[in-house]
């Protein structure tokens, strides 16, 4: 029978200790994604070995099934992210997972720990278009001068091998104006 993750009823005072204060790259608002951070520390935490009893696609689906319910917001985002986590890390099926991240890149293009699983994917996917589509949110995202230098060079290689050649020189001239 599989065993199911205990999901929080409500949330408790929120406060500096409080286990549903916002965490991560993305908030909404007070609280918006606390239940998102539960889910993501619950699933981390959860055994995952050959016998797992665990069902993770019945997990995904009702993250899905909770995304639907929201709407477009950015914390169906976070929840259609998990469920992609769930597809490439516990069920792997990365086209499955990439799908999920493709949606949520729809509904909330600046959620960090999203953009970078779907440029990872997409590059594993052969998917250079998509992948050069996430590294410009991501290094738009992206606070560290650093850190954008290399996603924009990334980026610039991918759009050159692409054939987008004048793309990539700006590209390529955004990098190295942007690194320290």
């Amino acid at each position: 029978m599989p065993r199911e993750v205990p999901l929080p009823t409500r949330p408790e005072p929120e406060g500096e200790n409080s286990p549903w204060r916002p965490t991560g790259d993305h908030t909404e608002g007070p609280g918006a994604d606390s239940i998102a951070s539960e889910v993501a520390a619950r699933i981390d935490t959860a055994p995952s070995a050959p016998g797992d009893a665990m069902d993770w696609a019945s997990v995904a689906a009702a993250f899905e099934h909770e995304a639907s319910a929201l709407g477009p917001r950015p914390a169906a985002a976070q929840l259609l992210f998990e469920a992609g986590r769930i597809y490439e890390e516990r069920l792997g099926d990365a086209a499955a997972a990439l799908s999920f991240h493709r949606r949520a890149l729809r509904l909330d293009p600046g959620f960090l720990p999203n953009l970078r699983a779907c440029r990872r994917l997409a590059m594993d996917a052969g998917d250079d278009a998509l992948a050069a589509e996430a590294l410009e949110a991501e290094a738009t995202a992206t606070a560290d001068p650093a850190a954008r230098s290399d996603l924009l060079l990334m980026r610039g290689r991918l759009l050159a091998g692409l054939g987008r050649d004048a793309e990539a020189r700006e590209v390529l001239d955004r990098a190295a104006a942007a690194a320290p």
